[in-house]
């Protein structure tokens, strides 16, 4: 069982890895191609929520702290076998 959360608490980083890069991406290309009214809204809003809610910025439950806690168990189950 704690193999199975650990390949899912490995896969979890690593989704959370490729969501930050396609943000960050996003955000670059607005700053390139857009207003700089239109850089500043996106990363006032979607862009901040976005990364808010990967990395603990704002959020009231994050992808990280989601993380954190299944890694726990993992540790917890480890400890009780």
């Amino acid at each position: 069982m704690s193999q199975d959360k650990t390949m899912a608490i490995n896969r979890l980083r690593d989704i959370q890895g490729e969501i930050d890069g396609l943000v960050n991406e996003a955000e670059r290309l607005i700053r390139q191609n857009g207003s700089e009214f239109a850089h500043s809204r996106a990363t006032s809003y979607w862009i901040g929520h976005i990364k808010g809610a990967l990395s603990g910025r704002g959020s009231m439950v994050t992808m990280e702290e989601t993380i954190s806690e299944l890694d726990e168990e993992v540790v917890s189950e480890r400890r009780e076998q």
